[in-house]
């Protein structure tokens, strides 16, 4: 059984459960999590997103919010430990790997990064979106001119 169809299989609903909690009770903390890292409260939105994932560690927006705040905060090796629980469970999701790219790029992880954000381009582009490509594009281009200097 491949790691994603393992992550797929996944089931915490008895530990959810244990807690006196349903499947997606816990989306109230991430949208309250969201909230504070909007109005600037990132660590503890980060504090709030870790204790989520704890709670349910297959919720993927559980697992975006963990990436998302942990990059605004520049917390680039808990970014990749995130996206990387969300390339395994989403392995068609570009978001993933342009998050687990761009945190590469910033921990100097430079193959890594090439190798993520050029997933996150394909993937991108064969969902017909752009902007996560657009972006990735912009990246490797930033990272290739350094490079090149």
């Amino acid at each position: 059984m491949s790691l994603s169809s393992q992550a797929a299989a996944f089931d915490n609903t008895i530990f959810l459960e244990a807690l006196g909690l349903k499947p997606g009770d816990l989306s109230i903390g991430v949208a309250a999590a969201t909230a504070m890292l909007r109005r600037g409260e990132g660590p503890e939105a980060l504090r709030m997103f870790a204790m989520l994932a704890l709670c349910d560690p297959a919720d993927i927006n559980i697992q975006l919010g963990l990436a998302e705040c942990a990059a605004e905060l520049e917390q680039h090796e808990l970014v990749i430990q995130a996206a990387s629980v969300l390339i395994a469970m989403a392995p068609q999701d570009a978001r993933g790997y342009f998050l687990c790219g761009r945190a590469c790029l910033m921990a100097g992880y430079d193959a890594e990064a090439q190798e993520d954000l050029s997933m996150a381009i394909k993937l991108d582009r064969e969902r017909g979106a752009g902007a996560i490509a657009a972006e990735a594009e912009r990246l490797l281009a930033i990272r290739a001119a350094s490079s090149a200097a």
